[in-house]
């Protein structure tokens, strides 16, 4: 079932900047992980691969970027280094305008194989993609993990934290499987609809919960639902957010 449409109408802290769009280029960077079970932090159940075809496709699509996968995916390439010293989203997560994780996660939290003995990234503690982050490109992201929205995304906020300023995330609410081939599905859907649409359609089903977040720096929620229903990665419609944040909308399904 389809929920109703819910306003995030939280004002950011700062400074709410003018109404701002601007194409932002059609580049991408992943970290996919897929095993776990090997080692000594952050040990888990091994997973499928989920953006090798979604990757091809975009290429062929005139995008260009760059996938890392297993140990040449570090939890540093989205670590913010204005908040850790050793982050180096500025170099790797935050340099393209679509940016995706595909691994173990929890709210708000990526896991990875360890590097220098860390294994996570986290929203609002360490990660802070896009506009006023050290790397800022970042404007569209897409989270294959489990629950990243339960509190995450939504909580980290109003965290005392940097803010993760994207135009829009896509992810789940809760814990969920994922196809070797539905983000390259809801990829191609997203070429005749928004991808809040092909987002939401393709991503449904059974117990999953899809999630949809767009953000924006005007000052009224209308503006809000008018960037809810514009970016299509498929239809290469991708603004970037100059600024904070100042409403948040977002939509699900519920199962």
């Amino acid at each position: 079932m389809r929920t109703a449409h819910k306003p995030w109408a939280a004002l950011a802290a700062g400074i709410v900047l003018p109404l701002a769009a601007a194409a932002a280029p059609l580049t991408f960077f992943m970290d996919e992980v897929t095993s776990y079970s090997d080692i000594g932090i952050c040990t888990n159940d091994n997973l499928n691969t989920v953006t090798e075809s979604l990757a091809s496709t975009m290429r062929a699509d005139a995008w260009t970027g760059a996938r890392y996968v297993n140990a040449g995916a570090w939890p540093q390439d989205f670590r913010d280094r204005a908040l850790d010293a050793t982050g180096l989203d500025d170099t790797y997560g935050d340099t393209k305008s679509l940016t995706v994780f595909a691994g173990h996660g929890n709210a708000g939290l990526l896991t990875f194989r360890p590097r220098n003995g860390v294994c996570t990234a986290s929203a609002g503690a360490n990660m802070a993609l896009g506009y006023g982050s050290t790397g800022g490109a970042s404007v569209v992201g897409m989270w294959l993990s489990c629950d990243m929205f339960a509190t995450g995304l939504l909580d980290e906020s109003w965290s005392m934290y940097r803010r993760m300023n994207l135009r829009q995330s896509l992810g789940w609410l809760n814990t969920i499987g994922i196809g070797d081939n539905e983000p390259r599905d809801f990829y191609n859907k997203s070429k005749s609809m928004a991808n809040k649409d092909a987002w939401l359609q393709q991503m449904a089903g059974g117990t999953r919960q899809p999630l949809v977040l767009t953000a924006t720096t005007a000052t009224d929620a209308n503006t809000c639902w008018t960037f809810h229903g514009m970016e299509s990665l498929g239809r290469k419609v991708v603004d970037t957010l100059y600024g904070s944040w100042g409403y948040r909308c977002w939509e699900y399904i519920a199962p």
